[in-house]
């Protein structure tokens, strides 16, 4: 599953500048597959290539691990695990279904989602037709 993820990114990287980082540990990749159950398989293959990306156009950043553990630290009920955020405000967010949201700064409510990360990184592709 991982190379779905990698083949995404590379075509993304084929199009646009994409600030890659170095892999996220095995321990920090523990510790969110403990802490956050629901977060899809391909999220963490994204965090054993990358520890965070931010992809220039259409400029979606995903956290770093250490900054997604410190955002999420203090919610009190599960309902979105943040893990990155659109250059406008927008935060994304996988829901407890293992869904990709996208939440609108300005109302906190649903705007978009995604049945799988696969889905929104084949979205951002497609934005850069």
């Amino acid at each position: 599953m991982r190379n779905n993820v990698e083949k995404f990114l590379l075509k993304l990287e084929s199009k646009c500048s994409l600030e890659v980082n170095i892999p996220a540990s095995l321990d920090a990749l523990c510790e969110l597959k403990q802490m956050y159950p629901v977060l899809p398989r391909a999220v963490l293959d994204m965090y054993a290539l990358s520890d965070g990306i931010e992809i220039n156009v259409p400029g979606t950043t995903f956290y770093p691990v250490n900054k997604l553990l410190s955002i999420n630290k203090d919610a009190t009920e599960v309902e979105y695990v943040k893990i990155g955020y659109m250059v406008f405000g927008d935060e994304i967010v996988v829901g407890k279904d293992g869904r990709i949201y996208q939440i609108d700064h300005e109302t906190g409510t649903e705007f978009l989602d995604w049945e799988t990360f696969e889905d929104f990184l084949e979205d951002e592709l497609a934005a850069l037709d």
